[in-house]
């Protein structure tokens, strides 16, 4: 009983993090492209 419990509870965490990294890097691909479009735009 012990054992698919904790297995449950290490997959959640993996899925956990994943999600995390992934909403992260989303957020800071979508800052870096604002940046950059903005600095374009106030170059040209």
């Amino acid at each position: 009983m012990t054992e698919p419990s904790r297995g449950l509870t290490i997959v959640k965490a993996i899925v956990t993090v994943v999600v995390v990294t992934v909403v992260v890097a989303a957020a800071l691909g979508g800052a870096t492209y604002v940046v950059s479009r903005a600095l374009v735009g106030a170059m040209s």
